[in-house]
């Protein structure tokens, strides 16, 4: 691929992540006030079901395997992100 292909890619890239940046801060938002309920509530940070429902939920409709193992992957990593977020809320 020419140089000027790849910058073309890469721009596309920089636009996809400043709109995912913006939904990260509103995700990270919620999260934030999830740890707070569940501080009040004594509820435990983890709940792997529900993990497992999302992460079904946003692959369902992927048809690309190689997608949506990309998409778990991602998923994964906010979900240990939540936690870290969630727990230290209690701090």
């Amino acid at each position: 691929m020419p140089k000027s292909g790849l910058l073309v890619l890469r721009r596309k890239i920089d636009r996809i992540d400043k709109k995912l940046t913006g939904l990260l801060v509103k995700r990270y938002e919620c999260i934030s006030s999830i740890g707070r309920y569940k501080i009040e509530k004594k509820m435990s940070v983890a709940d792997p079901e529900r993990e497992t429902a999302v992460i079904e939920k946003v692959t369902r409709r992927i048809q690309d395997e190689n997608a949506a193992r990309f998409v778990r992957q991602v998923y994964s990593g906010i979900f240990d992100a939540s936690r870290a977020v969630e727990t230290n809320e209690t701090v």
